[in-house]
């Protein structure tokens, strides 16, 4: 899980810094790809709560990267997501 997280933060840097560099607001990002303020700011965050469920992360994930420019979501974080990544959203949603 450690080295999900791991990944997911890097990721997440990865779109902010490109958002960044490009000059671009959260704002314009969420309507170009169709994705809610707290989705953009999840996604470069590490924190997937914002999204329904593990598929609409993964989903809205590779939107945004491809809008950006970013490599695509990494493929452990892909394996993750339907299983310990939904474990952890769900057991922090429970507090």
């Amino acid at each position: 899980m450690r080295d999900v997280q791991l990944q997911l933060r890097e990721f997440g840097r990865a779109l902010r810094n490109a958002r960044v560099q490009q000059q671009l607001s959260v704002d314009d990002a969420s309507k170009e790809c169709l994705l809610s303020d707290r989705q953009i700011l999840g996604l470069e965050g590490a924190d997937l709560r914002p999204f329904y469920s593990p598929r609409y992360a993964l989903r809205g994930a590779e939107r945004y990267a491809k809008y950006l420019g970013v490599a695509p979501v990494p493929h452990a974080c892909i394996a993750s997501f339907g299983t310990e990544v939904l474990t952890a959203t769900a057991s922090i949603n429970a507090r």
